[in-house]
C-alpha cells in the first residue's frame, strides 16, 4: 500500500475504533463509576493494540509491493528478451526467405532440366547423324580417289605398253 492509502486507512480504523469504544462503553453497566482516567487508559491500550496490528499489516502489505515489484520487473525482463527472440527470428526467417527467391531465380526447375535434357538429345542425335554421313562421305571420296588412282596406273601401263 502507498504511504497515503495507509495513513488514510489507519484513519478509518481510529473512527470506526472510536465508535466501537463509544458503543461498547456506553452499553457497560456501572460506566459513571469509571473515571475519565480509566477511559483513557483503555481508549490507548486499545490503540496501542490496534497501531500494532496496523503496522503489523503494513509490514506484510509493504512486502507484498516489493514482491509484486520484483515479479513485474522479472515480467518485464521476460517480454524484452522475448521481443528480442522474435526480432532475430524475423530476421533470419527474412534472410532464408530471400535465399530461397535467389535459389528459384539462379537454379532450373525440374521442366527446365528435363526440356534441355531433350534438346541436348536431339543435338546428340543430329551430330551423329552428321558424323555418319560425314564418314561415310569420307569413304566414298577415298573409293573415288582410289579407282581414280587404279584408272591413271591402268592407263599408264597401257600407254607403257603401247609405246614398246
Amino acid at each position: 500500500m502507498a504511504e497515503s492509502e495507509f495513513s488514510e486507512h489507519q484513519k478509518q480504523c481510529e473512527k470506526l475504533f472510536d465508535a466501537k469504544l463509544e458503543s461498547i462503553c456506553n452499553r457497560i453497566e456501572g460506566l459513571e463509576k469509571l473515571s475519565e482516567f480509566n477511559r483513557s487508559a483503555i481508549k490507548e491500550q486499545i490503540k496501542d493494540i490496534l497501531t500494532e496490528r496496523d503496522n503489523r499489516y503494513q509490514q506484510r502489505f509493504g512486502g507484498q509491493d516489493l514482491a509484486v515489484k520484483a515479479a513485474l520487473e522479472s515480467a518485464q525482463l521476460a517480454v524484452d528478451k522475448a521481443e528480442t527472440n522474435t526480432t532475430k527470428w524475423q530476421d533470419n526467417a527474412n534472410e532464408w526467405r530471400a535465399a530461397m527467391s535467389d535459389k528459384d531465380k539462379l537454379l532450373a526447375t525440374k521442366q527446365e532440366v528435363a526440356s534441355m535434357q531433350k534438346e541436348l538429345d536431339d543435338l546428340k542425335t543430329f551430330r551423329d547423324v552428321a558424323t555418319g554421313k560425314a564418314s561415310l562421305t569420307s569413304v566414298m571420296v577415298a573409293y573415288v580417289m582410289a579407282g581414280a588412282s587404279l584408272l591413271i596406273n591402268l592407263v599408264q601401263l597401257l600407254i607403257k605398253s603401247l609405246t614398246k
